[in-house]
């Protein structure tokens, strides 16, 4: 695999849109960015703020995923950081564990961020296992806070700050 990244483009709102309808993607989606509400925020609230960082994941010329920042302050050096693997044929790969730390690398070194939080469900183990293998440190939890499959479930909050970072090889 040789994966990298760039920025999305208009001309990815399609493919996007697909792996966000995705139940499995979607159902660890918060509420705002729900199936019914997805088509007409992407272009709106998503790619088009300036407060925003957001990326296409790529095995040589085949997009597969999704990573970005959001909620980017740049008086404080913060930002929310949010993936999607939108392939996944590339599931168990650790895809994401190396797009989290490309991203990751843009962000502490060009974007000159201090500090990345994110905001995981519980049962996401996945997810988990990405922000766990980038070093990010569990920071508390949110109670019963996201409604899937019928029920209600914790969400757990981590962060990193660039002093925790370090990079990866990437093959």
């Amino acid at each position: 695999m040789n994966i990298r990244l760039e920025m999305v483009r208009d001309t990815d709102f399609e493919l996007l849109a697909s792996w966000f309808h995705n139940p499995e993607n979607n159902k660890w989606l918060i509420s705002r960015y729900n199936l019914e509400r997805y088509n007409q925020i992407i272009h709106t609230r998503i790619l088009k703020k300036s407060d925003n960082f957001f990326c296409m994941v790529y095995d040589l010329d085949q997009p597969i995923g999704f990573v970005g920042l959001s909620l980017i302050d740049n008086l404080d050096k913060t930002g929310m950081i949010w993936y999607i693997l939108g392939e996944r044929s590339y599931a168990g790969q650790s895809v994401m564990t190396i797009a989290v730390n490309l991203l990751l690398e843009k962000a502490f070194t060009d974007l000159k961020l201090h500090s990345i939080q994110a905001i995981v469900a519980e049962k996401n183990a996945a997810s988990l296992r990405v922000l766990e293998k980038n070093n990010f440190k569990r920071s508390g939890i949110q109670r019963e806070s996201h409604f899937i499959e019928g029920g209600f479930q914790n969400r757990m909050c981590f962060d990193i700050l660039q002093s925790e970072y370090r990079g990866m090889t990437h093959g």
